[in-house]
């Protein structure tokens, strides 16, 4: 419903932001149910059932006007223009009818060339499509198989949904519980009206995030992790796997109201892809339709986001990891404060290095003292706990800093060993010099004599 941001190349190609999904279900789960009620949270919808609809019907159709014109008439797809259009009993559309949705689907344009008219109509829609499979559900083969779709037609739904119906107790219990109590007349107070949903679907459209690093650095990781496994759909594991990944990233990111697609709805975009058509890596997610709310959903989402990172190998920054901020601990405050001090007191030994170089030997040996009174300097104690990225952060830079020291003293006593050396040239020098003149005055006087 809220979808992407759609982008456009220096080139002048489009890459769509709109996803699309396809529900796969057994009769009896609500799929009907779920495309109507898409359609009455976006202010432009249309609704049609794969039955009734043709090739023309979806895309467009030439009619004869009554002065003998030829004009155009919109189809489906045409008319949910920045909107959604829901296709119900997806599976009754003959073979060469879903062809024609293609390019409707992946460059969200039409080309038609129909009784001498040729032009290009817009479709940036996203498709919202429910189909049966062919009888019962095989888990054991893989979704075409199930459903007589195409791979070139399955690869353009970000997201497949197989909703089967399995006998779970618990499960028949908490929909016979809800189907009741809406039978008796009861209605939940703190549930938001169509209208409240609305308004906030259309202001969240607003936005426009970007990615951050440590979001990139997840989707990139998990979609060479799906490249690589053997056990993941060949016709799903394409760059258009990526291209979904990115905007369900961007589709959660304005859900939160964020300017930045951060790692927690990366991660989100991850969940949904495992959730989808079965192709589980890691989180071991068997069926979407047993989801449910959490009591505590901060401590779910950091257990998710562990075993997501873990999967992937990814190691993220504590700053990063929680959804929300937290109160740093006494002892990160501390070692930050520490870590503050220790720099103020680098940068002004680094100043008193350079001063030393400058000033000569006295000043040398004054910065050399006051460095060797730094490193013996007593710190103050810490409790023994894990040493944290602050810490190591600390400790690392004076090393370096020691470091440096040993080259700048060592820099000194060349640059003194060379002045020396130079001095001693220049008497030279000016020895030698002063040989030269009298040599030549005595010459001079000589040649003088002898003239007079």
């Amino acid at each position: 419903l809220i979808g992407g941001v759609p982008k456009t190349t220096s080139s002048g190609m489009k890459v769509r932001g709109e996803p699309h999904m396809l529900l796969i279900g057994e009769p009896g789960t609500g799929k009907s149910q779920f495309l109507k009620y898409a359609c009455k949270l976006t202010s432009r919808s249309v609704l049609t059932t794969g039955m009734g609809s043709t090739s023309a019907g979806l895309t467009a159709t030439a009619a004869k006007g009554q002065g003998g014109d030829w004009t155009l008439e919109a189809g489906a797809l045409v008319l949910a223009d920045g909107g959604i259009c829901c296709i119900d009993e997806f599976d009754s559309i003959r073979k060469s009818d879903k062809t024609s949705i293609h390019e409707a689907m992946e460059q969200q344009t039409l080309s038609i060339a129909k009784a001498g008219l040729v032009c290009k109509l817009n479709t940036r829609c996203s498709v919202l499509a429910a189909t049966n499979p062919k009888g019962t559900y095989d888990t054991s083969e893989n979704v075409s198989v199930n459903t007589a779709i195409a791979s070139p037609l399955l690869s353009r739904f970000d997201l497949i949904f197989v909703l089967l119906d399995e006998k779970d107790q618990q499960w028949d219990d908490r929909v016979s519980t809800f189907i009741l109590r809406g039978r008796v007349g009861e209605v939940d107070d703190d549930a938001w009206c169509l209208d409240k949903v609305r308004h906030y679907i259309a202001l969240a459209k607003a936005f426009t995030p970007s990615f951050s690093p440590d979001a990139n650095a997840v989707l990139k990781a998990y979609y060479q992790h799906q490249r690589r496994s053997d056990f993941s759909n060949q016709a799903r594991s394409t760059i258009r796997l990526l291209q979904s990944l990115v905007r369900m990233a961007q589709a959660h990111a304005r859900l939160m109201f964020r300017e930045t697609v951060t790692v927690q709805d990366a991660v989100m975009a991850v969940l949904l892809t495992e959730s989808s058509m079965s192709m589980s890596a890691f989180l071991g997610i068997t069926s979407p339709l047993r989801s449910s709310f959490c009591a505590a959903p901060d401590q779910a989402y950091e257990e998710l986001e562990r075993r997501v990172l873990a999967g992937l190998n990814i190691r993220i920054g504590p700053r990063h990891v929680h959804p929300s901020p937290r109160r740093p601990s006494q002892h990160s405050q501390h070692s930050q404060q520490q870590y503050e001090q220790n720099q103020q007191q680098v940068g002004s030994t680094e100043e008193r290095a350079g001063e030393a170089q400058t000033d000569g030997e006295s000043e040398e040996g004054r910065g050399a003292s006051k460095w060797a009174g730094f490193c013996q300097e007593e710190r103050p104690s810490v409790a023994p706990v894990e040493a944290t990225a602050v810490e190591v952060d600390a400790r690392r830079m004076a090393t370096q800093i020691a470091e440096g020291m040993q080259v700048i003293q060592s820099g000194l006593r060349a640059a003194r060993r060379r002045a020396n050396d130079q001095r001693t040239l220049e008497e030279c020098a000016a020895d030698n010099d002063a040989e030269l003149l009298l040599h030549d005055a005595e010459v001079r006087g000589e040649g003088d004599g002898a003239q007079g």
